[in-house]
């Protein structure tokens, strides 16, 4: 993913094609989780089935430990979950 300013500035890009930490195997969704006064990217990584999560500056701090069925959108709600919809299954968890 390329990470760009508002006057369209190529600032800096966040992981590469693969399937460690950080890495993605097709890229899709994407939100800002905002976490008391911090702020964090949640990207969807279909193909390698999970979530992962950086800091605004591109930064690995984490992933989902459980299998999902390509992940394809996710949203954050008012009191701090997270909800993903699944392409295969066809569901949002």
């Amino acid at each position: 993913m390329k990470v760009f300013d508002r006057s369209g500035t190529f600032l800096y890009k966040i992981g590469e094609k693969g399937d460690a930490d950080g890495q993605f195997s097709y890229p899709w969704g994407l939100c800002v989780e905002k976490y008391g006064n911090r702020q964090n990217l949640l990207v969807c990584d279909r193909l390698n089935g999970r979530i992962q999560q950086f800091t605004m500056e591109g930064c690995f701090t984490g992933k989902t430990v459980t299998d999902l069925k390509k992940p394809t959108d996710i949203a954050t709600t008012p009191d701090g979950r997270i909800l993903v919809s699944e392409a295969v299954l066809e569901r949002i968890k």
